[in-house]
């Protein structure tokens, strides 16, 4: 007999639907079943029908959440690499103009290399296009920029932030779902193997009623 314990999932639904629909319907086994002492009812099978259901349910909505959380990641990483395309291009943009040692070089922050950390990132975009928000003068007198594009590269990181929020929702709830459906395969696991062993006792001197439930000892 199989151990519902390290039965793959497939396997699981297989024989645990096969265990409790068998001993629910077939007359001759239930008759033995359901006898004293051991007192199975029709419910009990269907109670096991239910969580065999139940993890079905549990691994459509954990695939159906693992692909929103797959592709809220792909969408964050989009946001994100369109934020510093527009960032990269303006700072250096403004590197050029300015040298080193000028006032605006550090007020612009334009030293050092830009975060590889996507929200460090988008923090320092955002606190840059506030400083040059406040410069119209130098914007408007520096080729390739504008307020216009100000406001665009503004809008792009409130919709990098947006999807990083809705990356870390959606990864929370991939979470929660993977662990519904483990909590619910493991409770199938424990409700079939007590069943099979209960059922096996039933009917320890019936293995053709035993063979009807799939609990004869494998070779």
């Amino acid at each position: 007999m199989a151990s519902f314990l390290d039965l793959s999932i497939p396997d699981l639904f297989r024989d645990a639907r096969d265990l409790y629909t068998n001993a629910r319907d077939d007359a001759e086994v239930f008759a033995i079943l359901s006898a004293e002492p051991w007192s199975f009812t029709a419910a009990d099978f269907d109670a096991g029908l239910a969580l065999v259901d139940a993890v079905t349910e549990a691994l459509k909505t954990e695939a159906r959440e693992g692909r929103e959380a797959r592709q809220a990641t792909t969408d964050y990483a989009g946001a994100v690499a369109a934020v510093e395309t527009m960032y990269n291009a303006h700072r250096e943009r403004l590197r050029d103009r300015f040298r080193r040692r000028d006032p605006e070089y550090g007020a612009l922050g334009l030293a050092g290399e830009t975060p590889d950390d996507r929200e460090d990132l988008l923090k320092e975009a955002a606190d840059f296009y506030a400083r040059l928000a406040g410069e119209a003068d130098l914007v408007a007198a520096t080729r390739g920029l504008s307020a216009a594009l100000i406001t665009e590269a503004e809008a792009l990181i409130e919709e990098a932030r947006t999807a990083g929020s809705a990356q870390t929702k959606e990864g929370g709830d991939a979470q929660t779902a993977r662990t519904a459906q483990q909590t619910a395969v493991a409770a199938l696991r424990q409700h079939a193997g007590l069943t099979a062993k209960d059922a096996a006792a039933a009917l320890a001197d019936y293995p053709q009623l035993r063979e009807r439930l799939g609990l004869l000892e494998r070779s």
